[in-house]
């Protein structure tokens, strides 16, 4: 049992009660108990001094001056910059029997813990919102290679119509070498069949088929490098389609990855909001 602090069963009663609260609190909260001129017990807790000592006068000022005057409880919270330390501070009016006031029950409960948790909540919070924009930054650049990709993929498809126009040219040309050799294979027979007076035209039709032979393998060698080319065309065609499908199946797991932080993000907003009522 505490020892009296004054002959006066409100205070006494008061004082006795303090042990009671220290335990209701876990120890964390420092108790004053004044009457209207000085402070007459104090509880104080190790996780909270605020540096007054009993016979001191009693506080006036702030929310104690306030229940003081108004007989009506008063509930603050003050910031850490004051003791180093979050507290919410209790100021009840004692009144004696006729209802006057007598004195204060002051009260400083610490908020650290509270204080930790509102930092730790709007920590995730902000590396959760950088974490989702970063997400749709990704995204964002993941599109504009599709889109690239996509891009190529036209260019390509025209490159590769443009391939087999030419090839139809190509054909053509072919065609009109066959023939052109073989005008050139009748002009010499008929050259040889005037004799002499043929030599000239023999000439001529010898020029002819040089002329058919050396389409035909510049058409051959066209032929050639226009199947290599194609061919490339298809590798990368094939490989822009796997690299979509790929950037694609990643694009729809960051969006799940950015959802589930959104959500994350929601929830420590609500523990954000939740550690400042405690």
């Amino acid at each position: 049992m505490l020892p009296p602090i004054v002959e006066n069963t409100i205070f006494d009663s008061l004082n006795e009660s303090l042990q009671y609260i220290d335990i209701l609190f876990d120890h964390h909260v420092t108790i004053y108990i004044t009457d209207t001129e000085k402070i007459l017990k104090i509880l104080c807790s190790d996780k909270l001094s605020l540096r007054s000592k009993e016979g001191e006068p009693t506080p006036k000022a702030g929310a104690p001056g306030k229940a003081l005057k108004s007989g009506k409880p008063v509930v603050e919270i003050l910031p850490k910059e004051l003791y180093g330390v979050p507290f919410r501070s209790y100021s009840i009016p004692i009144k004696d029997n006729n209802n006057n006031v007598i004195g204060l029950l002051l009260a400083a409960e610490s908020l650290e813990n509270m204080d930790k948790v509102l930092t730790l909540s709007e920590n995730v919070s902000s590396s959760l919102k950088k974490m989702s924009l970063a997400s749709n930054d990704i995204c964002g650049e993941i599109q504009k290679i599709v889109d690239s990709n996509s891009d190529t993929y036209n260019a390509l498809n025209k490159a590769n119509n443009n391939v087999e126009d030419t090839n139809e040219i190509l054909k053509f040309i072919q065609g009109v070498s066959s023939q052109t050799n073989l005008l050139g294979l009748n002009a010499a027979i008929e050259a040889s069949r005037a004799g002499d007076s043929g030599k000239g035209f023999s000439v001529v039709a010898q020029e002819i088929r040089k002329l058919s032979k050396s389409s035909s393998e510049s058409v051959k060698k066209i032929n050639s490098v226009l199947k290599e080319i194609t061919g490339s065309m298809e590798l990368v065609t094939s490989s822009i389609n796997k690299s979509n499908s790929n950037f694609e199946a990643a694009s729809s797991a960051i969006e799940e990855i950015t959802s589930s932080i959104q959500e994350l993000s929601s929830t420590a907003e609500i523990l954000k909001e939740l550690a400042k009522k405690i």
